[in-house]
């Protein structure tokens, strides 16, 4: 049977990520081995194990020094960055700057320190969420499209690449998260929209970290991105205006302060994250942490108007973001049909006041699921790009956020001195459209080098300009020939520079008898490709994403060795609670044990649970080895009651089969069509083993009627089984032939002697 196929939408948050995926259909959303639809955004160690997901939170508290999170904002960002500087306030885990320069976590893994790229963690997450998607929907995850904020440059986005290449999962698209949310919002609302006559919606999407304004014209059938403009302002910023607010109070009281204890700091963290949902619709809200540090409590109280004030720098980059989103689209209030406002943070009413606000006072639109629609978006992009799926035409255009240019040296008709002068030209601009190629065409002899660099004058904080050196390697020529450069703005979003060759132009001798023979030479053009070699260029090398694929590789098995183990314990611990109240007074294995047996028995479990205590780090065989010692004794008394409870089930089925079987038989030797010889000797073989199964049956029963609970049993369930099949075989074999005698064996599908 062929293995079922699938394409997801991941939404990776800071703090939370989502998966959606299609079935029947429709859009659905993962949920996770807690039946959470979402799953946290963390990834912690142990000196066992990788804590990933949900598993990562239970612990965080008590090993936050151990947990890393905010992953999202450390991709392809160098150590140096502002950008990484930032997020220092958020991480539990010291940042250090890993081999490459870049920014990654150091741990205890096992006993030891470890460094992690910021893209290894990554890939650690998107194997967990694989996996969770996997185990829900039963079945393989072919394809993915994953969502980032658009300010997300070459360096990030490659990062993320790198990072689902590790984890083994295909990407077909990294997609701006306010073109999934347009595609949620447009593809179901196609019919509504006209082929000629554009609707305009204003998309306003608040997360945890981020805020976007993206204003989106909607056609029959397409949906174009006319702008975008965001900020990196988001719950977590409120989160941090009462974390510092309380942080100030706390040690006003006791001298300790907050900020420098990073568990500390979490637990306010944590408590002042539902102080916040709070005030969302409440005017006044409390925070408690009990032994918050050096054993001294807390607690305090907020009301929203001392909330709103801590809030007015936020409140700045918000109508910031707003405003600049209206003046890039060139468009009047009054032309923007709705605004739809989404995302987690969305939900506090100071932000919504200030959207509704910015657009005339409109009334704002909610008809999509705030946290997931980004998600939705990604798996419904997914099943359009997808050969797996038949999806409706829908053309999705988003465009470049950052202008890039490439520069290179031209050399100068000076004599032949050799001298050359630097040229820049920008090959993709703001209004560049994605998925888009460009052929550059030079003059060279010999190899020349391409930089790469973002043309824009302002950039995200932390965002270098320069992306890296392209050297085209031309074999060195007599003159300068043509070389073609193929250049892409690709679906992700990336620069790329796809390939290179040289072009010759060589004549064809002419025809001996030709007339003219400047008329009869043909031109021939010959293509050679080039190789190209990167330096400084947005991603992993291919030597160092073997090796952290092989790492992750390495990972996973170490990890289901431990899942493994914990199932092995898990079954010794059951095994020892379920033993000792079996054999109690009371118990359903009371009557079916020996007293000394008994007594024996729960002298190892009392020991097995002492030994469970004493070695919980023990290897898997460990575990096994112990649980099989038990069994020497509770195996033998669970076989009895498991025999004494089935038999009468199983002798009931062995019986009518036996009767079924012979009457079936007997019909047909009746039958007015003439058998064969060989026929008619099988159905008589068939009747005569009846009648031996049914004579072993009935003298089994008189030997089993004459033995005690404590005696090993005569009909077991596995002497019935046997029996029953054996007699099935034969029956199939024999009734089974002949088109005109129907077989009894069948009975809706299902055998008459199958048994649960």
């Amino acid at each position: 049977m062929e293995e079922q196929k699938l394409v997801i939408g991941i939404d990776l948050g800071t703090a939370d990520s989502y998966v959606a995926y299609i079935r029947g259909g429709a859009i659905e959303v993962v949920q996770n081995e807690v039946s959470q639809r979402k799953t946290p955004s963390l990834v912690g160690f142990t000196d066992r194990e990788r804590l990933l997901g949900d598993t990562a939170l239970s612990q965080i508290k008590s090993n936050a020094k151990n947990t890393c999170r905010n992953f999202k904002h450390l991709l392809g960002q160098r150590f140096d960055s502002p950008a990484v500087d930032a997020e220092k306030f958020w991480s539990t885990c010291p940042l250090v700057q890993t081999e490459d320069g870049f920014a990654g976590y150091s741990v205890s893994y096992k006993g030891e320190t470890t460094q992690f790229s910021a893209t290894e963690v990554t890939a650690m997450f998107l194997t967990k969420l694989k996996q969770v998607t996997e185990a829900w929907c039963g079945a393989k995850v072919a394809d993915a499209v994953i969502a980032v904020p658009s300010y997300f440059a070459d360096f990030q986005r490659q990062a993320l690449l790198d990072a689902a290449a590790i984890a083994d999962l295909h990407v077909l698209r990294v997609v701006n998260e306010h073109t999934a949310t347009a595609l949620e919002y447009g593809f179901f609302r196609n019919s509504n929209f006209d082929a000629e006559k554009p609707s305009i919606v204003a998309f306003c999407q608040m997360g945890h970290s981020n805020f976007s304004v993206a204003i989106v014209q909607f056609l029959k059938g397409e949906l174009t991105v006319l702008c975008e403009k965001s900020d990196k302002v988001g719950g977590r910023d409120m989160v941090e205006c009462l974390i510092r607010t309380f942080a100030d109070q706390f040690n006003k009281k006791t001298g300790c302060d907050v900020l420098t204890n990073k568990k500390a700091c979490f637990k306010l963290e944590d408590a002042v994250a539902k102080t916040k949902k709070i005030l969302s619709a409440n005017t006044e809200a409390s925070v408690s942490c009990e032994c918050l540090m050096e054993d001294h409590d807390f607690s305090g109280n907020v009301d929203r108007e001392t909330f709103l004030e801590m809030c007015k720098p936020m409140m700045k980059k918000v109508s910031d973001v707003l405003e600049a989103a209206k003046a890039s689209c060139n468009l009047s209030v009054s032309a923007i049909d709705s605004v739809e406002i989404c995302g987690g943070a969305a939900r506090v009413p100071w932000v919504k006041e200030m959207c509704s606000k910015a657009f005339g006072g409109k009334e704002l639109s909610t008809t999509m699921n705030a946290d997931e629609c980004v998600a939705r978006g990604c798996a419904l992009q997914a099943a359009i790009l997808s050969p797996l799926y038949k999806v409706q035409d829908f053309k999705v255009e988003d465009s470049c956020k950052f202008p890039i240019s490439i520069g290179w040296q031209m050399p100068i008709s000076d004599g032949g001195n050799g001298n050359t002068k630097d040229v820049t030209s920008v090959v993709f601009s703001t209004d560049s459209v994605l998925n888009l190629l460009k052929v550059i065409t030079f003059k060279r002899k010999a190899p020349f080098d391409l930089k790469v660099s973002y043309a824009a004058d302002k950039l995200p904080s932390g965002t270098s300009k320069d992306l890296g050196t392209y050297t085209i390697e031309v074999p060195l020529q007599d003159a300068p020939k043509k070389v073609k450069v193929k250049t892409a703005l690709t679906l992700h979003g990336t620069f790329a520079v796809q390939s290179a060759h040289l072009v010759e132009e060589e004549e064809d001798a002419p025809m001996p008898d030709a007339g003219d023979q400047e008329a009869s030479r043909k031109r021939k053009i010959k293509r050679i490709d080039l190789s190209i070699k990167k330096k400084g260029c947005p991603g992993l090398s291919e030597t160092l994403l073997k090796l952290s694929k092989e790492k992750e590789e390495k990972m996973i098995q170490d990890m289901q060795e431990v899942i493994e183990t914990n199932a092995r314990k898990n079954d010794l611990e059951a095994y020892i609670l379920t033993m000792r109240s079996s054999i109690a007074d009371g118990g359903k294995l009371k009557g079916y044990i020996k007293e000394e047996d008994s007594q024996m028995l729960s002298k190892q479990l009392e020991s097995a649970e002492d030994w469970l205590y004493d070695h919980p780090d023990d290897l898997k065989e460990a575990f096994v080895k112990k649980l099989e010692e038990l069994k020497v004794l509770g195996g033998p008394a669970e076989a009895r009651h498991r025999d004494d409870a089935r038999r009468p089930e199983l002798i009931h089925s062995l019986e009518e089969s036996i009767s079924r079987f012979k009457a079936a038989a007997a019909t047909a030797q009746g039958q007015p069509n003439p058998r064969s010889i060989t026929e008619n000797a099988k159905l008589q073989g068939l009747e005569k083993t009846c009648d031996e199964v049914q004579q072993w049956l009935t003298d089994s029963k008189d030997k089993q009627a004459k033995l005690s609970k404590l005696d090993d049993a005569v009909l077991t369930v596995e002497t019935l089984q046997a029996k029953t099949d054996e007699l099935v075989k034969l029956a199939e074999s024999v009734l089974g032939q002949g088109d005109s005698t129907p077989s009894p064996i069948a009975a809706n599908g299902k055998s008459a002697l199958d048994v649960d």
